[in-house]
């Protein structure tokens, strides 16, 4: 498959799934308070969906490098996606929590064999293709959540279920367009895999994307408990200010993925993008009403923007073609667990010591992310992750790149 051909596919592919995901986040928590589900069970059943990522995300990742990757993501695909309308069919719990384990094991099984897939496809100006999925993904997103509330005022919640088999379809469609042989492997033993991770380089990348990744979880348990219970913002403003963050976060890794393949210093540019990241989040913590939550969180999300697409490239070029699916399977394992960390340690210190220091302790981890990198790439204790090149790609100094 040429590679316009594969950013096309994959950038619809995200665009879809981002449409089916969208729901999930926005909307499903809410569904389950109004059915009687207790607080604490509402949490356990999305804790045990995020845990489980952990038991299935480096399998998953194996299963992709081992065998037809496209398999892998119909199969995933056709695990998870009765999912929406499988939990309005019950009002037993055991049961919900088996539909939210299923849920896990198959958007990990289609995301990471999709993952792994795309990055073996792209070879070439990586940032410019890994920004147009970015674009798409959260394009897609953007209009699940507004289409899944409408649907959901006009038909209910089953009827969102049913309307959203729709996106899986034309996902399982794009598949199938997929090459269907699978990739040239050798017969990988699992001290392959741990040869591979144990690299400087590959574990400079856990440790930063781990303590990057710790403020996604407070964006779950902070940034909205802020805007909605010490600005008191309204409903209306609050959709206002989840979409326009939601746009310039699309808009900004398709700017960002340009400035990645022409850039000589990708390093620098990730660490910019950790910086910007968190005087957002610092701003936020004191801002004061609608205009200026708003401004820090545009600034927030562009840096945001860059980093995300900086990590698909550091990802793509830091494991070989035969071992990318194990790759993209661990790295699904440090975000699982830094979120999950940010999610629980944020929870705790919003009801000790508030909103405020809870953002504010995650921009200072974002901060110490690009220490971290900086630290370790300018003490030559590792190369960065950052500094491999495209096929397109000028070469890159020997430097802080």
């Amino acid at each position: 498959m040429k590679q316009p051909e594969a950013v096309k596919i994959f950038s619809l592919l995200n665009l879809f799934w981002g449409i089916w995901g969208a729901p999930f986040g926005f909307f499903v928590a809410i569904y389950l308070a109004q059915t009687g589900v207790s607080d604490s069970n509402i949490g356990l059943l999305f804790g045990v969906n995020s845990l489980m990522g952990l038991v299935v995300a480096f399998p998953s990742g194996i299963l992709s490098d081992r065998f037809n990757p496209v398999r892998a993501m119909l199969v995933g695909l056709i695990i998870t996606a009765p999912f929406y309308f499988a939990i309005t069919l019950t009002d037993s719990f055991l049961l919900l929590l088996l539909f939210f384990v299923l849920d896990s094991f198959g958007a990990n099984l289609y995301s990471i064999a999709a993952d792994s897939t795309m990055y073996r496809a792209i070879e070439s100006t990586k940032g410019k293709a890994f920004g147009t999925v970015h674009l798409l993904n959260n394009l897609g997103v953007a209009a699940g959540a507004l289409v899944g509330g409408y649907a959901i005022a006009y038909y209910g919640f089953r009827g969102l279920g049913l309307l959203a088999l729709l996106p899986i379809i034309a996902v399982i469609a794009l598949a199938l367009q997929l090459p269907r042989a699978k990739v040239k492997l050798a017969k990988l033993s699992l001290s392959s895999y741990l040869q591979e991770f144990r690299r400087k380089e590959f574990l400079l990348l856990a440790v930063v994307a781990f303590l990057l990744a710790y403020h996604w979880g407070t964006e779950k348990t902070s940034f909205p408990l802020y805007a909605s219970n010490i600005l008191f913002l309204s409903s209306q403003q609050l959709g206002l200010l989840f979409f326009l963050n939601l746009l310039i976060y699309a808009i900004g890794g398709l700017l960002a993925g340009r400035l990645i393949d022409i850039s000589k210093h990708r390093t620098r540019l990730f660490i910019l993008g950790l910086v910007i990241s968190a005087a957002g989040s610092l701003l936020y913590s004191s801002s004061y009403d609608f205009g200026s939550a708003l401004l820090a969180r545009l600034l927030h999300d562009s840096g945001d923007a860059m980093l995300g697409v900086s990590l698909m490239f550091a990802i793509s070029v830091i494991a070989g073609r035969e071992r990318m699916g194990g790759a993209v399977g661990a790295m699904y394992i440090i975000y699982i667990l830094a979120n999950f960390t940010g999610a629980v340690a944020s929870g705790y210190i919003n009801q000790y010591f508030g909103y405020p220091t809870a953002i504010q302790v995650s921009a200072l981890l974002t901060l110490a992310s690009a220490a971290v990198l900086a630290l370790t790439v300018l003490s030559k204790i590792s190369k960065s992750p950052f500094a491999a090149k495209s096929k397109s790609s000028p070469p890159l100094p020997s430097s802080l790149h």
